[in-house]
C-alpha cells in the first residue's frame, strides 16, 4: 500500500483494545465484519487495517481472522488463506456459536414454561 498519511492512520485507528483483540469501533456489516471507505473504496476494516501494517494480501487469497471475532482488526490475529481454508475452519466455530444459542434459547424456554406452570 502508498504511504499513509497522518488523517488516513487516524481513519484506520478505529480501535479499541479488549484482550488482544482490536475491535474495530466504526460501521459494521450485516455479517458482524467492520467496513470503512478508505482511499474513495468501501474495504472491509481488517483488510484495510492489515494491508496498512502488513502489505498487500496476496492473490487468490483472503484474510482469516485467527480469534474468531469478525469485528477485530489486529494483523495479528489474521492469515491469509484460501477461501477453501478459510470456511473449513469457520465450521467449528460456527456450530459452536449454534449449540450455543440453542442452549440460551433452550434455557428461556424452560424458565417461560417453569413461570406458566406457577
Amino acid at each position: 500500500m502508498e504511504d499513509i498519511t497522518p488523517k488516513e492512520w487516524r481513519q484506520l485507528n478505529r480501535y479499541v483494545e479488549e484482550g488482544d483483540c482490536w475491535v474495530w469501533q466504526g460501521s459494521l456489516n450485516h455479517s458482524g465484519y467492520g467496513r470503512i471507505n478508505f482511499r474513495r473504496k468501501w474495504r472491509t476494516s481488517h483488510g484495510a487495517v492489515y494491508e496498512a501494517h502488513r502489505g498487500p494480501v496476496p492473490a487468490g487469497l483472503v484474510l482469516d481472522h485467527l480469534c474468531r471475532n469478525r469485528a477485530c482488526v489486529n494483523p495479528d490475529h489474521l492469515e491469509p488463506v484460501t477461501q477453501k481454508e478459510n470456511v473449513r475452519r469457520a465450521a467449528p466455530a460456527a456450530a459452536a456459536a449454534r449449540r450455543r444459542r440453542n442452549v440460551e434459547r433452550w434455557a428461556e424456554i424452560k424458565k417461560r414454561v417453569a413461570r406458566e406452570w406457577r
